[in-house]
């Protein structure tokens, strides 16, 4: 019985998903983020106005890995960039944005990361 009971547990834990994704301002210039999980939450947009700031949004799901993530920049209402990536599991990924507005991969911990260096950041 405690075997079904933990094997069933791993089951389930092996198809969840819980990731944290930061998007932080390296730079004084105004700007707005938005994050999209791959299930179609947003995150509010949100406005950057100097050094330091960051967007905090964490999605938990039934599903995850079979869409992407973008992880968006905008100026004046205009994107700047959109940084697409295939996220899974549960863990973090932090992401840095510098006088460029491009969000630039920082680290991740946990989190499965589905891409080429540009977009996945590395493990801590």
């Amino acid at each position: 019985m405690r075997f079904i009971l933990l094997l069933s547990t791993l089951f389930a834990l092996s198809i969840a998903c819980d990731i944290i994704v930061h998007l932080k301002s390296k730079t004084d210039k105004k700007f707005e983020g938005l994050i999209t999980a791959s299930n179609g939450k947003k995150s509010e947009k949100f406005g950057f106005t100097k050094k330091g700031e960051r967007l905090t949004f964490q999605q938990k799901a039934d599903e995850c890995g079979l869409k992407p993530w973008n992880v968006q920049t905008f100026e004046n209402g205009k994107e700047i960039s959109n940084v697409v990536v295939t996220l899974d599991g549960i863990g973090r990924v932090s992401y840095e944005v510098g006088d460029d507005l491009k969000p630039i991969p920082k680290d991740r911990q946990g989190a499965i990361c589905k891409g080429d260096a540009n977009v996945c950041p590395p493990l801590a």
